[in-house]
């Protein structure tokens, strides 16, 4: 809905019928790179949340299992206990930071895009961005 506002608002003050059709088209291309890169960063970051989530369900069990074993076990038992608990904390630390760096990867890859198609397009941005921000400060000013 705010693109057609934005592109019918550009063009009531655009006096040529070709510059109304260019502007449309080229809003039309930025709002749909702006929605890829957001399905693309949403896409990462619902998986990210799935396998944290995967990961520390994974993780409570393993620590309710050995809770369980430490109730029934000597101190030697309680040794290894520990050891075991240390290396899945050390593995879960892991697993959390290849998470995190791979959201960083995937948010990166969305910046580096949006990135490349201002200076790409660096006209057509600025305009663009000039255009939401009229449109947003009439917005704001109306409430």
């Amino acid at each position: 809905m705010k693109k057609h506002f934005i592109a019918r608002l550009i063009m009531l003050n655009s006096p040529d019928p070709q510059t109304k059709e260019d502007l449309k088209q080229k809003m039309e291309s930025v709002s749909e790179q702006i929605d890829i890169s957001k399905n693309d960063f949403m896409s990462a970051t619902g998986n990210i949340k799935e396998n944290l989530n995967n990961e520390t369900e994974r993780f409570q069990e393993d620590l309710k299992d050995l809770k369980d074993r430490v109730i029934d076990l000597s101190s030697k038992g309680i040794n290894v206990a520990r050891q075991t608990i240390s290396t899945n904390l050390e593995t879960a630390k892991g697993k959390a930071s290849q998470l995190k760096h791979c959201a960083l990867e995937k948010a990166g890859k969305s910046i580096q895009f949006t990135g490349n198609y201002i200076r790409e397009k660096p006209y057509q941005s600025v305009g663009i961005a000039a255009g939401i921000g009229f449109l947003l400060g009439k917005i704001m000013s109306r409430k």
